[in-house]
């Protein structure tokens, strides 16, 4: 269980009162916002009513320590596994209704202060154009690694997050809608570094993943560059659908 106040980053305080004045358009009231195609937009948040873990994450003082867990939509729920047992690990990810769903599980068993967006990291290697698959008992595996410098060139040079990431961003406003305000929802991305070593043929060898970042002659669109700005982009449109704060 992670309970400390390093944990989260939040958004500045121009950002926070943007994010606060769209939250609390309709005054705690269900959604009215809704899409022709009938999924609930970034409007019209319910009032959130347990704000402890966001103070905690400011340094301000709590009456308790509030309380998330990592891996918090997991295996040892077994409604996680029933609902996770019908597909693919990333055909899941992709499907908005069941990520909120496999978010809220835990809320529905323990009283948790925070709720955390079910989603993964790699999916920021697929919006670049890889390949990521999940392989029972080996986890999640790239066909074609980044083996060399050239590789990178294969790599989407320019992405539009929102067609690419569109089902992460909507899975966190129907989740934001869901909760009811009843605690605040959270996300998560991984770093560039990260990902550039889960990418390449050799994630145990940071010197030859890192030589691919900083390559001259690709300064503008090498992989760290590329996935500098797509996990940016991710951070600020999951913001303005819904999610509260990022890990």
């Amino acid at each position: 269980k992670s309970r400390g106040r390093g944990k989260a980053t939040l958004p500045s305080t121009e950002g926070r009162e943007e994010a606060a004045e769209r939250s609390s358009r309709g005054g705690g009231e269900s959604a009215e916002g809704m899409e022709e195609n009938g999924a609930m937009g970034p409007t019209g948040f319910p009032q959130l009513k347990n704000d402890t873990f966001l103070r905690a994450a400011r340094g301000e003082e709590t009456e308790y320590t509030p309380v998330w867990c990592m891996r918090q939509a997991g295996r040892y729920l077994p409604e996680f596994r029933e609902t996770r047992a019908a597909q693919d690990f990333f055909a899941t990810c992709r499907s908005p209704e069941l990520c909120c769903e496999l978010t809220l599980q835990p809320l529905r068993r323990f009283p948790l202060d925070a709720a955390i967006i079910f989603s993964d990291i790699l999916v920021v290697p697929q919006a670049l154009g890889m390949e990521v698959v999940m392989v029972p008992g080996k986890g999640p595996t790239f066909p074609e690694p980044l083996k060399e410098v050239e590789d990178l060139l294969k790599l989407r040079q320019k992405v539009d997050v929102a067609a690419e990431l569109g089902y992460v961003f909507k899975a966190i406003t129907l989740t934001r809608h869901k909760l009811e305000g009843k605690v605040p929802l959270i996300g998560f991305s991984g770093a560039p570094v990260s990902l550039i070593l889960c990418r390449c043929m050799s994630p145990r060898d940071p010197i030859k993943a890192m030589g691919m970042i900083t390559t001259e002659g690709l300064s503008e669109n090498n992989c760290g560059m590329l996935s500098i700005c797509v996990v940016a982009r991710d951070l600020v449109d999951s913001e303005f659908c819904g999610l509260i704060a990022a890990t």
